[in-house]
């Protein structure tokens, strides 16, 4: 698996959303409550919408991805997520509120549903036999970087500046593997 392109390419893709998905798991709580005055209740609230956009983002996939192939929709997913955490440090560096934090993470969880399930059709398409090996690889490596990078980055501060530059930064590394190693290495596939 690591001698494929495709699928190294995807594997580091899949590194930097991880990092930008567990900056958002671990610091939207204090965020959310501690910056912005939510309680809990308001934030299990928020939490459970933006778990709902997620499974909403895989559910359009499903019905995207037939007419437009999975390479249309990680692309566009893998983009979205970009331009939502953008969004999300603009508008937290212009002092937006609650609202201009949290619209911006429901985007990105949608943009994730849409990206995440495609990128990994990509990445094992060419792994018959030893797909599971490649799965497993491919779900430690999203998973294994986040849980790393999240708290470092929240060292000084469980803010709402460091979860978006956090999350801002790692969806923009993503989005380059994206657009200029997957999809070259999945065209030429």
């Amino acid at each position: 698996a690591l001698r494929d392109r495709l699928f190294v390419a995807v594997l580091l893709a899949s590194i930097a959303s991880g990092i930008s998905f567990f900056a958002y798991l671990s610091m939207s709580s204090f965020v959310l409550e501690h910056g912005f005055g939510l309680n809990a209740q308001w934030f299990s609230v928020v939490f459970a919408a933006n778990a709902l956009a997620n499974i909403g983002g895989g559910q359009l996939s499903r019905l995207v991805v037939v007419r437009a192939g999975p390479l249309v929709v990680y692309l566009t997913g893998t983009t979205l997520t970009a331009l939502a955490t953008a969004l999300l440090l603009v508008l937290v560096a212009a002092g937006a509120g609650v609202l201009g934090a949290v619209l911006p993470l429901v985007l990105f969880m949608l943009a994730a549903g849409l990206s995440g399930p495609n990128g990994q059709t990509l990445a094992l398409a060419h792994h018959g036999v030893r797909a599971g090996t490649a799965a497993a690889l491919l779900g430690t490596a999203g998973m294994a970087f986040g849980p790393i990078v999240a708290p470092l980055a929240a060292l000084h501060g469980a803010n709402a500046t460091a979860m978006a530059v956090t999350m801002a930064t790692a969806s923009a590394c993503g989005l380059v593997i994206a657009w200029f190693a997957v999809r070259p290495a999945a065209r030429g596939a």
